[in-house]
């Protein structure tokens, strides 16, 4: 931010970007509350994975959300390479954010977490690829939620994996215009992909070569994924595993199982 304001000529036209670097430590660092717009957020520091040290983490500790974005909300915002959850259990997000747009996140994990691992509850444009949600030593309800009785318009999330003892992904904006999950794996006791969006096609996120694996049911449209509306129209070369019985979605007459 004191790059924005020193820069001769700098006016409101123009979006200078700045760059944070999280080093990767043996000691975590404390829940951030608030990130600045058209900023890159790098961690250097180990593969986000894992549990050990030399990762650049944020903890929430159990007490709050690692990250969280208030309702003035983020844009702008390209973050790589971070871990951010919770050393203990609490209810809480490894990172919500109230509102983001035109950003980008990538090879970051969002672990153990009690309510859920990544939330947006209103967004567009945003670009997800090689994220991991998981609950590997804590309970996560929710790997991914996006929306929450919002919008999450024009998402691209592709190469990243979702865990949760709930549900992996939860999508329950009221529109997801052109947002595409592409190669992407979602587990949850109950719901692999839980959508529960707009029954107008031109409304719903699409899911490509996407694996759904959930509890709920043996039937499919009924663990792996749950898709509340137009399920035929909403996957395209998917895999669904309904309590072990495997099924290529959407086509019913095809069951591999």
């Amino acid at each position: 931010e004191a790059s924005r304001l020193i820069h001769v000529g700098t006016t409101t036209n123009d979006y200078i970007r700045n760059t944070i670097v999280v080093q990767g430590t043996g000691t975590a660092y404390t829940a951030v509350t608030e990130i600045p717009n058209y900023v890159n957020l790098i961690g250097l520091g180990a593969d986000p994975r894992g549990n050990g040290t030399g990762i650049a983490k944020i903890d929430g500790a159990g007490t709050a959300d690692a990250l969280s974005v208030d309702s003035n909300g983020c844009r702008g915002l390209h973050m790589v390479n971070l871990q951010f959850n919770q050393s203990t259990a609490g209810n809480f997000y490894a990172a919500d954010f109230a509102k983001l747009f035109r950003s980008t996140i990538e090879t970051c994990v969002f672990s153990n977490s009690g309510y859920g691992g990544l939330r947006i509850v209103l967004g567009g444009g945003v670009t997800m690829r090689d994220i991991a949600c998981t609950n590997d030593t804590l309970a996560q309800i929710t790997g991914l939620l996006l929306g929450t009785s919002a919008t999450c318009n024009a998402m691209k999330i592709s190469d990243s994996e979702f865990f949760g003892d709930t549900n992996g992904v939860s999508f329950s904006a009221v529109a997801g215009k052109h947002t595409m999950f592409k190669n992407c794996y979602a587990w949850g006791g109950t719901y692999g992909f839980l959508d529960t969006s707009s029954s107008d096609v031109g409304f719903q996120p699409m899911y490509v070569d996407c694996v759904g694996n959930g509890g709920g049911g043996s039937a499919i449209n009924d663990g792996g994924f749950k898709i509340s509306n137009n399920y035929t129209r909403h996957c395209t070369n998917c895999i669904e595993n309904s309590s072990g019985t495997v099924f290529n979605t959407p086509d019913i007459s095809n069951t591999n199982a």
